[in-house]
Formats: structure tokens, C-alpha cells, sequence
């Protein structure tokens, strides 16, 4: 099972480096009710262990 949170000090990095490809950042919803949607993107990698999400382009910090 897999676990997702903020970093904590004694929190220590494993050593893995690999590329995730495309994820699902975002769905940027059409303004005028049709409920269409566009998804939004990103290169998934994880450095040392950690997976950095960039922030929405329109919310800010993405929720863990």
C-alpha cells in the first residue's frame, strides 16, 4: 500500500531514480456547464525517492 504526505525531518530518501512518465495533474473544466473537460499533464519523476508535483495552474498546491 502506498502512502502520501508532506516530508517530515526524520524522513530519509531511498535511493531511486526513475522516470514515471505522463500523470494526471489537473481537469480544466469548461466555464460554461457542459461538463467537458481538458486533462492537464506532467513528467512524473522521482528523485532520491520523492515525487515533486508541480502546483495547479489554477488552485495552487495540489492536495496530498
Amino acid at each position: 500500500m502506498a502512502s502520501f504526505s508532506d516530508r517530515r525531518p526524520d524522513d530519509h530518501p531511498i535511493p531511486v531514480d526513475t522516470d514515471l512518465g505522463r500523470m494526471l495533474l489537473d481537469i480544466a473544466y469548461a466555464g460554461d456547464g457542459s461538463g467537458r473537460g481538458a486533462p492537464r499533464f506532467f513528467s512524473a519523476r522521482l528523485r532520491r525517492g520523492v515525487l515533486h508535483v508541480p502546483d495547479s495552474p489554477r488552485q495552487g498546491r495540489v492536495p496530498c
